[in-house]
């Protein structure tokens, strides 16, 4: 979320009386300003293709996810992005294989990998990790 989101954000979490529930902080996914071992869940929506690094966000989403907690990560694919997206810059699009091969690689088992628009342009894709601490070597 751009920084200049996060004020809109906090008015409709205070006008819908959500903020005993819901904290809204900015931040890089690179590094995420929470303690280790925070969060049980992690879901993201149409922000990868902003990261600085994909594999680095995904460790660092590791670092505050809980042992046994779970990522789910919303994107589009690059070819329903391809025509719109062309001529931005700093914008990264990204096939299923390479996301799923990047969260395996830091650590996730994929549970569940989701293309239910595949017909459909813009189609939507869903890939939801469990973190397995890994044993010390």
């Amino acid at each position: 979320m751009h920084k200049n989101r996060v004020q809109p954000m906090c008015r409709l979490i205070r006008a819908r009386k959500l903020q005993a529930r819901i904290r809204v902080r900015w931040g890089n996914v690179v590094k995420l300003p929470f303690a280790a071992r925070t969060f049980d869940k992690v879901f993201t929506v149409n922000t990868i293709y902003y990261w600085p690094d994909l594999s680095l966000g995904l460790r660092e989403i590791t670092r505050v996810l809980k042992p046994g907690g779970r990522l789910m990560v919303g994107f589009r694919s690059p070819a329903s992005l391809r025509l719109v997206t062309l001529a931005w810059d700093n914008f990264k699009r990204y096939e299923p294989q390479e996301v799923a091969a990047a969260m395996r690689n830091v650590g996730f088992r994929l549970l569940r990998v989701e293309h239910p628009t595949l017909s459909q342009t813009p189609d939507d894709l869903v890939l939801m990790g469990e973190y397995k601490k890994r044993s010390p070597r």
